[in-house]
């Protein structure tokens, strides 16, 4: 009987023990799954975190990228519009002086031809509007500003008609012109 006993005994502590090293087994294989789970979430976690920096910073350089192009644009839009600017200026300038040097060459001509009136006070300006065909033939010459002398405007007039034809308008030059004569 105790013979018995002690295997009982030895029996019932074996099985403990094996029961104890299967509790700390399952523990251990819990722990490791658990640490393992762990360590897949923070893996997965650094991951996500890793690409979300990844595409911010490409982002970043889409936008900046974008944002260098549209400066580079907008800086070469206003250079081409300085440079429109520049030309179209240039152009007014040089048509400005033809303009100017073709108004001379018809005052001069018209002088020509005028006879000024005698006895008439000096400081008397009237201004006259003229209206050319593209061959300088005059269509119309008008007081546009009288002087405050019919006879010293009549002369104008006069002058201007026996001008007729008057020289050659550059193309771009507007057809009708209005000219100012004073007596000095």
């Amino acid at each position: 009987k105790a013979e018995k006993a002690k295997k009982a005994r030895e029996e019932k502590a074996r099985k403990q023990k094996a029961e104890k090293a299967k509790k700390a087994r399952e523990e251990k294989a819990r722990k490791q799954k658990a640490e393992k789970a762990k360590k897949a979430r923070e893996e997965k976690a650094r991951k996500q975190k890793a690409e979300k920096a990844k595409k911010a910073r490409e982002e970043k350089a889409r936008q900046l990228k974008a944002k260098k192009a549209r400066i580079a644009a907008e800086t070469a839009a206003r250079e081409q519009a300085m440079l429109e600017a520049m030309e179209l200026e240039r152009r007014e300038s040089a048509t400005s002086r033809e303009n100017a040097v073709y108004r001379l060459a018809i005052k001069r001509r018209i002088e020509r031809y005028w006879r000024k009136p005698l006895n008439t006070r000096a400081g008397l300006v009237c201004e006259v509007r003229v209206r050319l065909l593209t061959s300088g033939a005059v269509v119309s010459a008008k007081i546009s500003r009288s002087s405050g002398s019919s006879r010293f405007d009549e002369t104008v007039i006069k002058a201007i008609l026996k001008a007729d034809p008057l020289p050659k308008p550059p193309t771009n030059m507007a057809r009708i012109l209005k000219l100012e004569f004073k007596q000095k």
